[in-house]
């Protein structure tokens, strides 16, 4: 789906999805994936499938106290799966 001008695509959306979730975006990219995720519905449900499924894994490791280096990897593979 493309968009204004102004605004980017979904495949774009969805490959700095990760970024956005780890704070990681510089504030320019922040507001155009934010603008997309507001148009787009598709990429809007995506987000917050990740937003929750990295919750999730974020308090299971509180409560099972998943070693830090199994954790990385995990979160590793599923940003190189999701990109």
């Amino acid at each position: 789906m493309i968009f204004k001008r102004s605004m980017i695509d979904c495949h774009e959306a969805v490959s700095r999805i990760h970024e956005l979730l780890d704070g990681e975006l510089e504030a320019g990219w922040e507001k155009k994936i934010r603008a997309h995720l507001d148009a787009c519905g598709h990429c809007t449900h995506l987000f917050e499938f990740e937003e929750a499924f990295l919750c999730f894994l974020k308090k299971q490791d509180e409560s099972v106290g998943v070693p830090e280096e199994l954790r990385r990897k995990l979160l590793d593979k599923l940003k190189a799966e999701s990109a």
